[in-house]
């Protein structure tokens, strides 16, 4: 994730690496690794970049427990999607409507599917939901056998692949960003943590 502080050419940000990023751009890891600051070199505006650089994707945290109604945003770098969206309502501990993506429009199908289906991921490309799996049970388990839930989270993996995400576990990667007691940068529905001195960045 990534936090921006707004200059009139360029802004700095601070970003999580979703997945340890070697030489040669190959991603590997299961769970967000890393801390590292950037700047952006272009001219932008306060705000969410319409089109954040190569290599980035938008994401969100959306509080879904009826309590406040927030939505925390930032930038993710590591799970490499050139186009779509991935949601998901398993956002560890506290479960909100994570989504992430490089195109709003998939983003915000993605997140009313899941709020249709109660609860699941959903992936979504060119504006259609290329793969599903429902958790009905608190948005967190599906009421099926491993035998039935497995063959999704393949066509689900499938369908990100195809969008270009190199990870072998981006349901995982997904999961674990908006958990802000595991280092180093962290997105919730209240903003980006700096879980290192255990705080919100200022947005």
């Amino acid at each position: 994730m990534m936090g921006i502080r707004h200059s009139t050419d360029s802004v700095r940000v601070r970003m999580v690496l979703t997945a340890m990023e070697d030489t040669s751009g190959d991603l590997t890891g299961a769970v967000p690794l890393g801390l590292a600051d950037a700047r952006i070199h272009h001219p932008t505006r306060p705000g969410s970049p319409k089109r954040p650089p190569k290599r980035w994707v938008k994401v969100c945290v959306l509080e879904r427990h009826g309590r406040n109604g927030n939505v925390g945003r930032g930038f993710v770098k590591g799970f490499g999607l050139e186009r779509g969206a991935l949601a998901s309502s398993v956002g560890h501990d506290s479960h909100n409507l994570c989504v992430l993506g490089a195109s709003d429009e998939d983003m915000a199908l993605a997140v009313n599917r899941v709020i249709e289906l109660g609860g699941g991921f959903v992936a979504v490309c060119d504006g259609q939901v290329a793969a599903e799996l429902p958790l009905p049970i608190a948005g967190l388990m599906s009421g099926g056998s491993a035998e039935m839930v497995r063959p999704g989270v393949a066509t689900l993996r499938h369908a990100v692949r195809a969008m270009g995400c190199p990870l072998a576990g981006p349901l995982l990667q997904l999961s674990f960003l908006p958990l802000p007691v595991i280092t180093h940068l962290k997105i919730t529905d209240r903003g980006l943590v700096d879980v290192d001195r255990f705080e919100l960045i200022d947005r």
